[in-house]
């Protein structure tokens, strides 16, 4: 994990606990689950090639919780996913072009 990462992840979590009354004991288990989550565990990438729903995949460009390189992966491995990167946007592009986000989603739903 790079220091950047885990900066941004302790923030998050201290951020997140006040501002959105989430608990700290919470806040740390979600961390500890995405932690673990990034374990590699059997086939890389086996669970999400058998995603078999259609997927829209959102992020921002500027994303430092989850970087953009990997919501591509994830469009790349999931067979029906969509993905929509928002420039000049962080982790919360659909709160920072919630117009867009609402097109965006109208127009998946309606497939």
């Amino acid at each position: 994990m790079t220091h950047t990462y885990a900066t941004a992840a302790t923030q998050y979590i201290q951020a997140g606990a006040t501002r959105y009354a989430t608990s700290q004991q919470t806040a740390k288990a979600q961390y500890a689950a995405i932690l673990e989550w990034r374990q590699i565990k059997g086939e890389r990438f086996a669970e999400l090639k058998a995603i078999k729903q259609p997927t829209l995949i959102v992020n921002g460009a500027n994303d430092i919780m989850v970087p953009t390189i990997n919501s591509w992966i994830m469009s790349q491995q999931i067979p029906t996913a969509q993905l929509i990167v928002y420039p000049d946007a962080g982790h919360a592009a659909h709160y920072q072009y919630p117009e867009l986000f609402l097109k965006h989603s109208k127009l998946f739903l309606d497939l």
